[in-house]
């Protein structure tokens, strides 16, 4: 009943595992918005481009309400009195567009906390519970259980606000969400922006002159007839010195650009509008980034007499887009590229060396025991530990190298243009030597070590997954050989996890056709030569008949996280047999049941034994558990409280397998059992070993003066028995005795004892 760590152990696995869950779904959210962002700037009907951005928000993130408020016409005063323009609902939702509640909302009435953290730019989010009642009068009749409400802004006065409710269930939102939130609020609020300038100006030209975008007034040729103030600021050219000149003058003389005055001309003449990003050459040299919308002006006979273009600088929109796409492809606290920039990379890479003859090497690196630094110190100095980390591996690679953050604390390194598995394996080392030096911080020194599996093409994959695939699997290889080691992969790796999925699916299976047993093997009471009781042995069938491998099974289902609910029925299945036999007049024996680290330290042990004991209506002193060294001496202070806690109920406790582990005899007066079984390996050497007969005689002296039982397990030979009476063992296990067997055959023995 040893926990060997595996390819899917939740110690190794679990280190970065709910990081990765986390990094995911920001990535997930940035890659939607960056894409909400493009089609903001380019849309043609920004109403039916905002109502299919709000779908899209809301069914990305689950939501089941998205909604925009937008500030009514200024009444005097700076209170933000707003109205819900578009709302998108998930199926089933109720929708509030035409509530009249939310028409007119004067939110500094009914919510001036909101419009206060809104104002400063913050986020307000959070369930409705926690709100005041006040702040729920509005909410609760609309179903809500969670909001999370991102101002839009314009020209840093708060415009109106983009909400996202859930009514379903419960929704919390990371701070990188909120921020990638804020800036599509933003991206939505310069397309909004830009919107109503272009409005104002088709209804009257005349107030070109206070707008803060660009106007150009030109004729059908393209002959500048007027500017305003602000496209003098723009180009950087005075009004007098571009009337009468092209307006094409203004576009700078890039290879993107060649012929763009010819394409707008023919769009005014087919659609009566054009718009699209363009580059205005400044007065002094430097290239503007702007959004040119031009559209038609009708003259008094109606037929078009000028056309009238607006420019917009969209630098800090341009900024966003890049920001949120940096953001999709890097991680945020190393700034390294993420996992699916990575994956890219490493594509391009094969498809780079595809035919040269040349290699390229991954290193998939995961550091050894990280979770225990953020679980006792804190993610902050998990954060420490994970800059300094990338600080050193930066430093042992070459320029053209790869180093990305794969997620939690998985990194993946790629080395183009190597010539062999030995230089992938002598650079891994490098980067595994270099981590190993402590880190010094003001708590003290930590340590930290990486474990390292590598793939290589074409050798080992034809593709980024099945490379990075490989990677992994040799990656775990070195974490189950000890960690702090450099694995290459190999093809028997992946037939070991093909024969470990195997078995996954059949135990699944068994758990799923209820094809789980007990087998139980007696235990010889030595004085009066009796059966005085029996282990309980877990047995599943393969559903061919035949018995899974107990050893693979136990250590396949505590890393499966499925031993605490195994453990469960087995206690439940020992006392249900044990009533059944005492029905059947057999006499009333105790059956001892094995306990695993999870279900001993982290399950209601105590109270799944006290309702199993009740529900078949027996004694306490009729069960009794067993567990190893190992399981024990993990966390002695917390086993102690543990055993202290069955004791009092009358349960007993036997230490399993001792004499293969630490074997601390002194540890033995801390820990309050009943029985100490020596392990059959101890036993088999008995006959042939003077020592570990001196050893063994010197155990059951000390056992019997701390008032334990001494039971020898793996008794197979008469001459073993012999041996084990003289050295006064109590009890005994083992074949010679009877090997485990189902419960009918067990009965059958115990009628006929």
């Amino acid at each position: 009943m040893t926990a060997d760590e595996h390819r899917y152990d939740t110690g190794t696995q679990g280190e970065g595992a709910g990081l990765r869950d986390t990094l995911a779904r920001h990535d997930a959210l940035l890659g939607l918005s960056a894409g909400l962002a493009a089609a903001l700037l380019g849309a043609g009907s920004l109403d039916r481009t905002i109502d299919a951005a709000l779908a899209g928000l809301g069914r990305g993130t689950g939501v089941d309400r998205v909604y925009l408020f937008e500030r009514l016409a200024s009444n005097g005063t700076d209170r933000l009195v707003c109205t819900q323009t578009h709302e998108w609902v998930a199926e089933g939702i109720e929708p509030q567009i035409d509530n009249p509640a939310l028409k007119a909302l004067d939110m500094d009435a009914v919510y001036p906390r909101f419009v206060a953290l809104l104002k400063r730019g913050q986020a307000v989010s959070g369930d409705i519970d926690a709100f005041s009642p006040d702040e729920r009068a509005l909410l609760d009749p609309q179903g809500i259980v969670s909001i999370l409400v991102v101002p839009v802004l314009l020209d840093d006065r708060l415009w109106g606000f983009l909400g996202l409710d859930s009514v379903r269930h419960a929704r919390t939102w990371t701070t990188v969400e909120q921020d990638v939130l804020k800036l599509l609020a933003a991206s939505l609020g310069a397309a909004l922006q830009r919107r109503r300038a272009e409005a104002g100006l088709r209804r009257a030209a005349r107030v070109f002159e206070s707008t803060r975008d660009g106007l150009i007034v030109a004729n059908l040729d393209g002959t500048i007839v007027d500017v305003n103030p602000a496209l003098e600021r723009t180009c950087g050219y005075h009004r007098s010195v571009l009337l009468g000149q092209s307006w094409k003058t203004l576009l700078a003389e890039v290879p993107a650009q060649a012929g763009l005055d010819q394409r707008v001309a023919l769009a005014l003449r087919d659609d009566g509008h054009w718009q699209g990003e363009c580059l205005i050459r400044h007065g002094d040299g430097s290239l503007v980034q702007q959004w040119l919308s031009a559209s038609l002006i009708p003259g008094d006979d109606g037929r078009p007499a000028q056309f009238v273009a607006v420019t917009t600088d969209v630098s800090a929109l341009k900024e966003s887009e890049s920001r949120l796409d940096f953001l999709a492809h890097h991680d945020s606290l190393t700034r390294l590229p993420n996992r699916r920039r990575a994956q890219v990379e490493l594509a391009e890479a094969i498809a780079r060396t595809r035919g040269t003859g040349g290699r390229v090497a991954v290193l998939f690196l995961d550091l050894d025991r990280f979770k225990q630094i953020n679980d006792s110190l804190g993610h902050p100095v998990g954060d420490e530990v994970l800059a300094e980390v990338v600080g050193r591996l930066r430093g042992r690679l070459r320029g053209n190298d790869l180093l990305a953050r794969y997620g939690g604390d998985e990194f993946l390194v790629l080395l183009e243009g190597i010539h062999g598995a030995d230089e992938a394996v002598a650079v891994a080392r490098e980067l595994s030597d270099c981590l190993r030096p402590p880190i010094d911080r003001p708590g003290g020194a930590l340590h930290v070590t990486a474990s390292v599996g590598i793939s290589l093409f074409p050798d080992h994959g034809d593709d980024a997954e099945s490379l990075v695939r490989e990677a992994d699997l040799a990656m775990y290889r070195a974490k189950q050989s000890g960690r702090d080691r450099v694995f290459l992969y190999t093809e028997e790796m992946a037939q070991a996890v093909q024969h470990t999925l195997r078995l996954e699916r059949r135990l699944r299976d068994a758990l799923a056709r209820g094809d789980l047993a007990l087998h139980y093997q007696p235990r010889l009471a030595l004085a009066g030569n009796r059966i005085n009781g029996a282990e309980a042995l877990l047995r599943v069938d393969d559903g061919d008949g035949g018995l899974l491998p107990t050893g693979e099974v136990i250590r396949l289902a505590e890393a499966l996280g499925l031993i605490v609910p195994i453990g469960r029925w087995l206690v439940d299945e020992a006392c249900r047999q044990m009533r059944a036999w005492d029905e059947a007049g057999l006499p009333p024996l105790p059956v001892s049941v094995n306990v695993s680290a999870a279900q001993f330290y982290d399950d209601d042990l105590a109270g799944t034994i006290d309702a199993a004991l009740a529900r078949h209506g027996l004694a306490a002193d009729r069960l009794e558990v067993e567990l190893t060294e190992t399981v024990l001496f993990d966390r002695p202070a917390q086993a102690v409280e543990v055993l202290a806690g069955l004791r009092e109920r009358g349960v007993g406790a036997a230490l399993d397998d001792f004499g293969t582990g630490y074997s601390s005899l002194s540890y033995l007066m801390r820990f309050p059992v009943e029985r100490l079984k020596i392990d059959h390996v101890f036993v088999a050497s008995l006959l042939d070993d003077e020592r570990a007969t001196a050893i063994a005689a010197a155990m059951v002296s000390l056992g019997h003066r701390l008032g334990l039982r001494m039971v020898a397990e793996g008794v197979e030979t008469s001459r073993q028995l012999a041996l084990l009476r003289g050295l006064g063992f109590d009890e005994a296990q083992g074949y010679l005795i009877g090997r485990p067997q189902p419960a009918a055959d067990f009965a059958g023995l115990l009628a006929g004892a």
